[in-house]
């Protein structure tokens, strides 16, 4: 039986980390694997308690070296959490997946697309639809307001994500997987939102969807990346967790 193993990287989401919690365990994830650095929210404390209540694996991943994210995924890739069959998914606390067909279940997106062992979400932008003040309701009734199908600029708008079984590719990239175990591209099986084949020009390295490649269909990546104005200035104040810090500014609002 498949399963399905979501690892992230985090900092200082204590306000999000519920919901995004609660969403991932409801669509069907049978192991959600945080990795928190140099959190001073108390976000550390609240995901030790979701681990010793056995809704998540909570790892510190604090370190004086850079790049978090690239550190919590090969610490991923060492332990035992997924197995060669398994489904990894690498998302972030501001990714939620939208899965639209069936029961609305990571079973039911695979049941959709049975011979998929590679499948890219393509990120849907949200905005802040207005909201200034932080409010501590659900992101996903407080924003409704997202970039259309076709937005091509800015080059974020068709970022993607990439879930994929274990046992086809040793590295996980902040976008898809690299270093496949087999030797052609047909047989990674990877399929798109709308349960398409990829181009093989993805085999050697692409990090957005394009033309050839968009699907919403079956599933997208809603990507929460401002919430409210408030919120922002938070986030800015924290900077990036998975780039060590990088600074936000006016240009990434």
């Amino acid at each position: 039986m498949e399963r399905f193993v979501i690892v992230t990287p985090m900092k200082n989401e204590g306000p999000f980390i519920l919901e995004w919690v609660a969403h991932n365990l409801a669509i069907g994830a049978d192991v959600i694997a945080v990795f928190s650095n140099d959190c001073t929210d108390g976000s550390d404390e609240l995901l030790d308690r979701l681990d010793v209540m056995g809704k998540i694996r909570h790892f510190d991943n604090s370190s004086r070296r850079p790049a978090p994210q690239r550190r919590a995924y090969r610490r991923f890739l060492k332990m035992d959490l997924a197995g060669p069959d398994d489904w990894v998914i690498p998302i972030d606390a501001d990714e939620f997946i939208n899965v639209k067909t069936g029961d609305h279940t990571l079973c039911a997106l695979t049941d959709a697309v049975p011979e998929a062992r590679t499948l890219s979400m393509t990120w849907r932008l949200f905005g802040n639809a207005g909201v200034t003040a932080y409010d501590e309701g659900f992101l996903t009734d407080q924003f409704r307001m997202a970039a259309a199908d076709m937005t091509r600029r800015p080059p974020q708008a068709w970022g993607l994500k990439t879930m994929f079984h274990r046992g086809l590719w040793g590295h996980i990239g902040v976008h898809r997987p690299k270093r496949p175990t087999v030797e052609t591209f047909a047989e990674t099986h990877w399929y798109n939102g709308s349960g398409q084949p990829m181009p093989d020009r993805y085999m050697e390295g692409s990090w957005r969807s394009g033309p050839d490649s968009l699907g919403y269909d079956l599933v997208q990546l809603n990507h929460y990346a401002l919430k409210s104005c408030e919120s922002y200035l938070v986030k800015k104040a924290r900077g990036r967790a998975h780039h060590g810090g990088e600074a936000l500014g006016l240009d990434y609002w």
